[in-house]
């Protein structure tokens, strides 16, 4: 009615709320109905597939990068005499996150789902107090309405756990790095001059990685770039008048860097390991007590004055 012009105007109109709320909810449904099987008799859906067996439960609660607490849950169950594994939900926690707040999410969900906690043979979580209390945990709610139920810590949860306590000199070591990544990639312009830097002297790499407690990984890539680029980063620091330039000039203070920088990496590979799909407690256990005897063995190599085991350490000394 209106012509070419009027149309391109009214498709430039952003969307209500209601209407995107209402094609994610679909595209939420689609893809929820998309992971179960075709068979003989057609489709079935997720849910339908747990409720012919047992099944146990994995859950954890993290806040997420609009500081939102979310309850995160996958479903391990028998199908088709194959374990399966798929997520079963994913929630916010609104208001406070206790035992309680997480017990009735999933309580209210699995009875949503028409799942029953009697044929749930055992749940996975992390150590936190929420999650594990005595008396008001989620577990002793859970226990309450299934004493069956078997709990389990997870294990890569418990290595990343291990792997945080330091000595209190290399302690300090990855502090004072974190301060040097810090000072850096605090302002834009020092990002783009230390990246500039980077160039001109022919470095493989141009920027440092920044280190965050919740992503585990993390130490050990930000203190390998941090090695790697040390003398970038001491001539950057050194421009700018910050004392930090010290201590990349101090030889015991980078030799405690690069031995960080080779177990953390080494304790990342085992974490990358026990990650994926269908594993068991029985194979991670396996390499948990490898890794176990793989430090024995090092420690013993390291009094016979032989580090080759920890590449930039030995390149280093």
């Amino acid at each position: 009615m209106h012509g070419d012009k009027l149309a391109r105007e009214l498709q430039s109109v952003p969307l209500s709320n209601g209407t995107v709320a209402r094609r994610i909810s679909n595209m939420a449904q689609d893809i929820k109905c998309q992971l179960g099987m075709h068979d003989d008799i057609g489709t079935t859906l997720l849910v339908d597939r747990v409720k012919k067996g047992k099944y146990a439960l994995q859950l954890d609660e993290s806040t997420d990068v609009s500081n939102s607490a979310q309850l995160l849950v996958f479903v391990r169950y028998s199908f088709d005499r194959k374990l399966n594994e798929d997520i079963l939900f994913c929630t916010p926690l609104e208001g406070t996150c206790t035992g309680e707040d997480i017990f009735t999410k999933l309580d209210n969900k699995l009875k949503e789902d028409g799942l029953s906690w009697s044929k749930c043979i055992g749940v996975c979580t992390d150590g936190a107090g929420a999650m594990l209390g005595k008396k008001k945990g989620l577990k002793a709610r859970v226990l309450q309405v299934a004493p069956h139920v078997k709990f389990t810590h997870c294990i890569i949860h418990r290595e990343a756990l291990a792997s945080k306590t330091l000595d209190p000199e290399l302690k300090r070591v990855l502090e004072t790095s974190i301060k040097m990544v810090n000072y850096i990639k605090a302002r834009p312009l020092d990002i783009r001059l230390f990246a500039t830097l980077c160039n001109e002297l022919g470095s493989e790499h141009e920027c440092l990685l920044f280190h965050t407690e919740v992503r585990w990984l993390s130490r050990g890539n930000v203190l390998s770039r941090l090695f790697e680029l040390r003398d970038k980063v001491r001539l950057f620091l050194m421009e700018h008048g910050s004392q930090l330039a010290d201590y990349l000039s101090d030889p015991d203070w980078l030799t405690r860097l690069a031995y960080l920088a080779c177990i953390f990496e080494k304790l990342n590979g085992l974490n990358m390991s026990l990650q994926g799909e269908n594993t068991n407690i029985m194979s991670l256990n396996d390499k948990i007590h490898a890794f176990k005897r793989k430090l024995e063995r090092w420690t013993e190599r390291v009094e016979m004055g032989r580090i080759d085991m920890f590449s930039e350490l030995d390149e280093f000394m």
